[in-house]
């Protein structure tokens, strides 16, 4: 496989997770009524409006009432925030376990293939599913791929941090 494919397969999993988390936030901070945006330009609104005849009770209340509005624009948008944080945690905790799992295997898959080598057996059906992991793998995290003589690879994460080294392998 080339780097480039891998490459290319980076931003198709970033973008894939960040979408829903940008819709969510897009909901509550958009443009729509139930907005913080809405919320803001209400309660604005409305001291525009209380500036005009400070003593009107009436003018007084909609303050009151549009600044209880915008509180519970507030509360909805970090309630939403805190959501999308937990949800970003438990993401990124599952995502760390599928990384490590396909590095699992495909060091598992390198030794399998490094000692069919050596027997003078040709692995191909190993080596597809190796590639096929490797694939998997890049989809989650940006990795570099160098294929060693024996026909292992080692797979090292884009900072350098080597993640598969023939048969070995480190956890995230």
């Amino acid at each position: 496989k080339t780097q480039q494919k891998l490459a290319s397969n980076v931003p198709y999993g970033r973008y894939g997770v960040t979408e829903s988390h940008y819709k969510q936030l897009e909901g509550v901070m958009g443009l729509g009524d139930g907005s913080v945006k809405a919320a803001i330009d209400k309660f604005f609104g409305a001291l525009s409006e209380v500036s005009s005849d400070a003593t009107n009770s009436a003018l007084r209340r909609q303050v009151i009432h549009a600044a209880d509005g915008l509180a519970k624009s507030m509360n909805a948008l970090q309630s939403a925030l805190r959501g999308q944080l937990d949800g970003a945690r438990q993401q990124s905790a599952a995502t760390v376990q599928e990384i490590n799992a396909l590095a699992g295997s495909i060091a598992d898959l390198n030794r399998e293939i490094a000692n069919a080598s050596s027997a003078g057996a040709t692995p191909s059906e190993l080596i597809d599913r190796r590639d096929e992991a490797i694939d998997r793998l890049s989809a989650l995290a940006d990795v570099r791929v160098v294929t060693r003589s024996n026909g292992a690879v080692d797979v090292d994460l884009a900072s350098g941090l080597p993640l598969v080294s023939g048969s070995e392998t480190a956890t995230l």
